[in-house]
């Protein structure tokens, strides 16, 4: 049912089944005690919505809630498996009953596009009338979108970026024996568990390890990441690189291509090379390679300042917070307006 529903509807490749199947079984880990709810829309037996809602204990503005949230592993980029058209319709049925559907609620999450915000606006102004409160953010996602591996290096990858690889790669040509391996995307399946392996304990030297969704540190990480590449392993999309210097993993950068777009999901270095930037030197090279294989669009998953240069466009969508009607909503909304998310109000 979500197969078709998702490939159908939503192409983007947060919302596809394989995707929010592998969020699933890592929720298994990741809130053990807590409950998932999945709400089906229907027209006349035909399905025109999923919503699935996690509730866990979290924060909210450094204050602790019980929240809903369309869950997501890593990467908040989820969008509501609802048919844009007909959203406040959807909630409208749902809000109708809230507090028999969402009991404990304290604050409901959701991630949307600009579409899904602007079609859900009425449905924000009714709750907001009623006393509940509707909080958003913005964020962005860079993109790049060509139209050869030759626009890629004249109008994005300019003079000076070349040169600031030119001497990456020429400094690591001088201290190292410098070496990047590229499995072929049909060896990738049988000795996936070998990369995987090789992938794991080069991230247990990075920065990564200690940040607070490490994929070496957490086992709900580790379980979201090995499926959603052992999927694209299967079928040939993975790409994967390692850069070795002196024979040793220093780097390594894992994408996959979905619906032809190449979505840069890791990419990560011995933090004891750092002064040398692998990580960097490694995404340059692989960028410039998938280009000129013929691969025209890329998705980065995010907006940090090393993407920019390497991006000519993005787009942009919301994380919406509503919160409850309650005192404790006030406050709530109260202590938003020191936090550094830079919440906006529903006007």
């Amino acid at each position: 049912m979500w197969t078709s529903f998702t490939r159908e509807n939503f192409p983007h490749l947060c919302n596809d089944y394989f995707w929010n199947r592998a969020a699933l079984n890592a929720l298994n880990s990741y809130f053990p005690r807590s409950p998932v709810k999945v709400f089906l829309f229907y027209d006349r037996k035909e399905l025109v919505g999923i919503l699935p809602l996690c509730l866990n204990k979290s924060t909210f503005a450094k204050l602790p809630v019980w929240k809903y949230h369309f869950f997501e592993q890593g990467i908040g980029l989820s969008t509501l498996l609802l048919q844009p058209s007909r959203l406040t319709e959807y909630f409208k049925i749902l809000w109708a009953d809230v507090a028999k559907y969402l009991p404990e609620f304290q604050v409901l999450k959701l991630t949307t596009s600009g579409k899904q915000k602007e079609e859900l606006f009425p449905f924000f102004k009714m709750i907001q009338h009623n006393g509940y409160h509707v909080l958003f953010t913005n964020k962005k996602v860079l993109r790049l979108k060509i139209k050869s591996g030759k626009e890629f290096r004249e109008h994005v990858f300019t003079g000076h970026h070349r040169r600031e690889f030119r001497r990456i790669e020429r400094r690591l040509r001088e201290n190292f024996n410098c070496q990047i391996e590229q499995p072929k995307c049909d060896n990738l399946t049988g000795d996936f568990a070998v990369y995987w392996q090789r992938f794991i304990h080069l991230y247990q030297k990075s920065w990564k390890h200690s940040s607070a969704r490490s994929l070496s540190n957490r086992a709900s990480e580790n379980t979201f990441f090995q499926t959603i590449f052992r999927h694209f392993a299967q079928i040939g999309r993975l790409y994967v690189s390692f850069l070795r210097l002196d024979g040793t993993d220093v780097a390594s950068d894992w994408r996959v291509l979905h619906q032809g777009v190449v979505y840069g999901l890791q990419t990560v270095f011995d933090e004891k090379y750092r002064r040398y930037a692998p990580g960097l030197y490694l995404l340059q090279t692989g960028l410039l390679n998938l280009t000129k294989e013929g691969n025209l669009e890329f998705d980065y998953l995010g907006n940090q300042q090393f993407k920019k240069y390497i991006s000519n466009t993005h787009h942009t969508y919301h994380d919406i917070y509503i919160l409850t009607s309650s005192i404790y909503g006030r406050i709530l909304k109260h202590f938003s307006t020191f936090s550094k998310a830079r919440f906006r109000f529903l006007k």
